[in-house]
């Protein structure tokens, strides 16, 4: 499930993984894309976004500047869906585990 233009997330029996990844120019070297890429694992899809959001707010200096990126991930997060899917149902979305 996409996030946004550098996060996704997928679910499998075990965890949650929420995936980062990059491209950003090209070796000079070698003429491959430069790709920065981590993946988190989360036990709960709740912890998983969090995760996300708090990569949002890792730069920020000013509270009016923290609440706008916590208003914009929390769109980008409802824009994507992620919520809604019927494979979701199982997830207590009211729940603070």
């Amino acid at each position: 499930m996409k996030i946004d233009d550098y996060y996704t997330l997928e679910n499998d029996s075990n965890c949650w993984t929420l995936s980062y990844r990059e491209e950003s120019g090209f070796n000079k070297k070698t003429g491959r894309p430069i790709v920065s890429q981590r993946n988190t694992y989360h036990m709960t899809i709740k912890q998983a976004l969090m995760r996300y959001i708090d990569d949002q707010l890792k730069d920020c200096e000013q509270l009016n500047e923290i609440i706008k990126r916590i208003d914009d991930a929390e769109k980008r997060i409802s824009e994507s869906g992620i919520l809604s899917r019927p494979d979701m149902a199982c997830c207590d979305r009211t729940s603070n585990r």
